[in-house]
């Protein structure tokens, strides 16, 4: 999302948008994430991803 920040700061709202929504996709299906979110989620940590694993569930939304 700090790089959503980054692309607005620029001018790029569109792809900041983008990004956004990848991201918001990405914790709405719930698959892909990482021991924060899960533990927000369900008070365990236990079948989270990795930063790496959320990081390519994002960019896969952005495909």
């Amino acid at each position: 999302l700090s790089a959503a920040m980054m692309l607005d700061h620029l001018g790029e709202n569109d792809a900041a948008n983008r990004i956004r929504a990848a991201v918001s996709a990405t914790l709405d299906e719930g698959e892909q994430v990482t021991g924060d979110v899960r533990r927000a989620q369900t008070g365990s940590v236990e079948g989270a991803a990795g930063t790496q694993a959320f990081a390519d569930a994002v960019i896969a939304h952005l495909a």
